[in-house]
């Protein structure tokens, strides 16, 4: 869905900032499986909301008729409600990850590594 929305607005408006776009809505799309919002909402939500928030992250100002599109995209195909929604589930699953202090981390990555490890010997032998 994320590419039938970015082919909606205008490229050539976008300029460079296309690719840091749709990078960054395809980056926050795959963040979403780390929650519950793709079984709760429609794809068309989720990928609007992507978008939305990617367009948001990089504060990009001179696209006031893009940004104009895409909110007439979301009036379209999906309700405003479920976008804010998502766009909010999405915004607690990062604050979680930044509630994190640097000891609860470490000891985070290097569970990882044990655990890697483990598989590692486990797959040679």
């Amino acid at each position: 869905m994320i590419p039938y929305y970015m082919a909606a607005m205008d490229r050539h408006a976008l300029g460079e900032h296309l690719q840091p776009l749709a990078a960054s809505a395809f980056m926050l799309a795959n963040d979403c499986y780390k929650s519950n919002v793709v079984i709760v909402y429609e794809p068309e939500c989720v990928a609007l909301a992507c978008v939305q928030m990617a367009w948001e992250g990089l504060q990009y100002e001179r696209g006031v008729e893009q940004q104009q599109r895409l909110l007439e995209l979301i009036e379209l195909d999906s309700s405003k409600e479920a976008v804010d929604a998502v766009k909010a589930a999405m915004r607690r699953l990062y604050d979680n990850v930044e509630a994190l202090d640097a000891s609860e981390l470490k000891n985070l990555h290097r569970r990882l590594e044990l655990q890697r490890e483990k598989q590692n010997k486990t797959a040679t032998t």
